[in-house]
């Protein structure tokens, strides 16, 4: 489950000590429990719109199921339009007050709530970001036999929302029934509206034996094969898979997805969705008959053609690393990653781990390791320098990799790039800025000094809130608990700054009672409460606070290596899985 925006707010707005108060939404956090019964969001004001008129489904995947056994169903939109809040229960239509069974598997921007004496027995959104689809797997009660009939709630906005949209009647029988399957993946209980986004068809896992497909028979020898994901060829375990045959002026085409609705092959002169020439293979999720074929064109994410249907997709998108006349027998390589994957593990590097230490140095250690200086500086003055160079380079690097992967700006809608963009030019110009301090001396030093703190903290604090919305990124292919990562990252940070002030506070406190005890003669002779003395050597509870850099350091390292892993070896879970099969 991912955590609400506001959480996320709330932790890096103590990165500077500052009291964020987000804006508030009635559906933000997901429906209250005391709506369970009646499943009406509580918008002051507003009046749910007819169910029958609701662009939003729930599909069950199967419209029989046994006894404690679990059924995997859908809420979607077959429309552009998104929902940004959700309630769903399953009931007995004859019966229909009192939620029924367990959601046993939820996805991200979804929770399983409590409903009456229940456990898990209602789902509800997690946060207001538009949705299209979100998956389940709901499992009847071990004893229950009957009808049973999903029903939703689905809000669009504050004032437009639907209450009691019902999904198709799903029969719950006992054990020994034997319950076959209706339905090979789930069916729309009505036509949807014409639109660029096909009804989804979840992800049922076909474990057949894929070494007797005939598709992938001649694969390199008498006919050009190409795959998702990247080496499935090699142990014919694609998700999707597209071969072409050549025969003089005849070019023979296979299309093969497995799980999904929809699968498709394009003809493009870039790796990009744009201006190509396709061919779908498309299920109608309003009839009940194989899939169609289709002959579409390309234009930006979506397809033109004469017949509505499906035409964007929704479970893996792959192009090959280069261009091929297709008259020569190849077998495709999928494009590589490897500077989408570096731009990740650069900013990673840069912000979770050289600027966290650069910033805490520079804050909390200028009085410790006094009179051992490096490089003929003060030690935390050096590290901070090289850290922020670091930084600095790591940071331009990872700008310029990614304009260089994409070779153009992010078609995605995702704030990650125009925050990116605003972080590296905050970065690229903070060392600039540093070269022109004034002296100490100066008059001018405390403003630098507070333009260079100011600076510095934003460009760190948006670093960090754009990492965390390249989790959401298509490309990254990062598994949604990476945010959970990011939020211990946060919440260590924000601590560890505060026990250092606390720490701060009591040296600066010991510091002047010395001072106070000296004789009135000494005191007045310096410009600064600190003697001659004192400037000399650490400030009280320095080996206190070395010890606090150490477990800060190891700590960040830690974290800082998980996350390169997890964006350079992404998609994670198939990696490992594929090691482990090894």
């Amino acid at each position: 489950m991912r955590p609400p925006k506001q959480m996320l707010v709330a932790l890096l707005s103590g990165c500077v000590l500052a009291t964020v108060v987000g804006r508030g939404h009635a559906y933000s956090r997901g429906a209250p429990d005391q709506v369970c019964q009646s499943m009406t969001p509580l918008h002051q004001g507003a009046q749910p719109q007819t169910p029958g008129t609701s662009p939003f489904l729930v599909t069950p995947a199967l419209l029989q199921a046994g006894q404690g056994s679990p059924l995997k169903l859908m809420v979607s939109s077959p429309s552009e339009l998104t929902f940004a809040g959700f309630f769903l229960q399953a009931r007995d239509p004859r019966d229909p007050l009192e939620p029924l069974g367990t959601f046993t598997v939820v996805p991200g921007f979804a929770q399983a709530i409590n409903c009456a004496s229940g456990v898990r027995n209602a789902v509800t959104h997690v946060n207001s970001t538009g949705k299209k689809s979100l998956q389940f797997e709901w499992e009847p009660p071990a004893d229950y036999e009957g009808p049973i009939q999903f029903n939703a709630t689905f809000v669009q906005d504050y004032s437009t929302f639907w209450v009691g949209v019902l999904s198709d009647k799903v029969e719950v029988a006992k054990r020994s029934v034997d319950n076959p399957a209706q339905s090979t993946g789930i069916s729309t209980t009505r036509a949807p509206k014409t639109s660029t986004v096909p009804a989804y068809i979840p992800e049922i896992e076909v474990k057949a034996a894929a070494t007797d497909d005939p598709i992938y028979s001649g694969c390199g020898s008498t006919k050009s094969c190409f795959g998702a994901p990247d080496q499935c060829l090699d142990t014919k375990s694609c998700t999707a898979v597209t071969t072409v045959q050549v025969e003089g002026d005849r070019y023979t085409f296979e299309v093969k997805g497995r799980g999904a609705g929809y699968a498709a092959v394009a003809l493009s002169d870039d790796s990009k969705m744009g201006d190509d020439s396709v061919m779908e293979c498309a299920r109608d999720s309003a009839q009940n008959r194989p899939a169609n074929v289709y002959l579409s064109y390309n234009t930006d994410k979506t397809n033109a053609r004469s017949t509505a249907g499906v035409s964007f997709h929704d479970v893996i998108y792959e192009a090959s690393s280069d261009g091929y006349i297709l008259s020569e027998i190849v077998t495709f390589a999928s494009a590589s990653k490897l500077l989408l994957r570096l731009h990740g593990a650069f900013m990673i590097a840069a912000w979770i781990g050289a600027a966290s230490v650069g910033i805490l140095l520079a804050r909390y250690f200028k009085q410790t390791w006094v009179g051992k200086p490096f490089c003929g500086k003060d030690q935390w003055f050096a590290w901070h320098r090289i850290l922020m160079l670091l930084v600095w380079s790591l940071t331009i690097a990872a700008f310029v990799l990614i304009f260089v992967e994409l070779k153009s700006w992010s078609s995605e809608d995702n704030p990650h790039a125009i925050l990116g963009t605003v972080t590296t030019l905050l970065a690229f110009f903070q060392p600039i800025g540093a070269l022109f301090r004034p002296h100490p001396g100066s008059r001018r030093r405390p403003i630098f000094n507070w333009l260079h703190w100011l600076l510095g903290n934003m460009a760190h604090i948006l670093a960090i809130v754009t990492i965390f919305f390249a989790i959401e990124l298509s490309k990254a292919q990062l598994p949604e608990w990476t945010t959970w990562i990011l939020v211990v990252y946060v919440a260590f940070h924000v601590a560890m700054q505060f026990v250092l002030s606390v720490v701060g506070c009591a040296s600066e406190r010991t510091t002047s009672s010395r001072v106070n005890s000296f004789p009135m003669s000494d005191r007045t002779s310096s410009r600064s409460p600190l003697s001659d003395a004192d400037r000399r050597t650490d400030a009280p509870l320095s080996c206190f606070r070395k010890l606090l850099l150490a477990l800060y350091l190891v700590v960040i390292i830690v974290l800082t290596v998980v996350l390169i892993i997890i964006v350079v070896l992404a998609p994670i879970e198939e990696t490992w899985e594929k090691f482990r099969g090894t």
